[in-house]
Parts: C-alpha cells; structure tokens; sequence
C-alpha cells in the first residue's frame, strides 16, 4: 500500500476514456480520491478554470494539474505503479504513448457526424492505425505483465484500451477488436483478475 497524505481530487466526464488508467492507478495503490464526474453542460460552464480549457484534471491539495499522461505517471508514482529505473521507466512510456497515439488517430472517427464519411473513415483505421499501434503494443510486452513481473501504469493503459473495445463503446467498431492481439489480451485479463480493480468495475 502507498503511502502518501495529500488530497487528492480527480475531474472528468462520466467515461473512462483518458481518465480511468488514473482512477484504477490510484485505487490499485489504495489511495483515496474524489471522483468528480461532470456533464458536458457543466464542462462548458466551467471550462475557463481548467488550465488548458480541458478535462481530466487532478487536484492535489487544491493545486490544479492538467494532462492525463503526466497525472498518470503521478499516480504511478505515488502508488509504487511506476518503475524508479530509468530504463524500465522508458519501457513502459512508450507503451503509454503508443497507446495515446491510438488514441489520438482513434477518437476523431468515432466523433465524426457524417455517418457516410465515418464508415470510410473506421475501415481505414482499422487497417492502418488500428493495426500499426497494436502490433506496436503487443511487440513490446514482454510477459504476463507489459513490463517487469508486476503491474505497472503502461498494463492499466493496455487494459483500458481493451474495455474501450471489448464494451463496444464506439459503433461500427467491433467488440473483438483486439483478439488476434494475445499478448494485449491476456495483460487484460491479468487486470481484470485483479480483486481491487473488480471492485472498482462493480461500483462503477
């Protein structure tokens, strides 16, 4: 269990999307945070008090920060998720940042409102970025878990992006997505199995 006594105050949409590596960073290191979820409608109202006029944002003792990645890695180092060699360190930021990546190339489809347009647009993604990052990923985890013999923040990303297709949260890309991808898959399941984060999942 980390140690650690400052409050912390996390801020998002009611999704997992780029925050829930940090939640399950934080409740994984048993950590306790407010779990702010805000509607669109509150966003726009509140947008001017986010540094980048975005949302995740963390509060540590009433002190804002920005950026889902660089709060991920906060979390996992407060939490003992994050490795303290630098070259460890390394492995596990490009699996985060080819995730990101992904993520990037990934949510302007599924946001796209011409459903003619989306269609052309989610075959070419899965056939070229979908692909490419994927056999990235899965190129780079070296066991059960994605780095080292335990758990680290790059594994939460990995297991997020499966939920993010296994729920079938974006239409017209299917749940099994990722299931020529064993290596992705099976760090998933090793998450998943995880009692703390089974009890997250059942309380959200």
């Amino acid at each position: 269990m980390a140690t650690h006594t400052c409050a912390l105050k996390l801020t998002y949409f009611p999704l997992k999307a780029r925050a829930e590596p940090i939640r399950l960073a934080l409740t994984v290191g048993k950590l306790k945070f407010e779990d702010e979820r805000i509607s669109v409608e509150e966003f726009f109202k509140r947008k001017p008090e986010f540094t980048f006029g975005s949302v995740p944002v963390m509060e540590v003792d009433g002190q804002q920060f920005a950026q889902s990645g660089p709060m991920l890695r906060y979390a996992g180092k407060i939490t003992n998720l994050y490795p303290q060699d630098p070259l460890e360190a390394l492995k596990v930021d490009q699996i985060i940042a080819g995730i990101e990546d992904l993520q990037g190339v990934l949510f302007p489809v599924v946001w796209e409102s011409d459903q003619a347009n989306k269609v052309a647009m989610i075959d070419n993604f899965m056939d070229t970025a979908f692909h490419r990052y994927c056999t990235g990923v899965e190129s780079l985890i070296e066991g059960e878990w994605c780095i080292g013999s335990q758990m680290t923040i790059a594994d939460l990303m990995v297991y997020v992006l499966g939920l993010t297709f296994s729920e079938g949260m974006f239409e017209g890309i299917p749940k099994d997505s990722l299931k020529a991808y064993k290596k992705i898959t099976q760090v998933c399941k090793a998450v998943g199995s995880q009692p703390l984060v089974k009890a997250w999942n059942e309380a959200h």
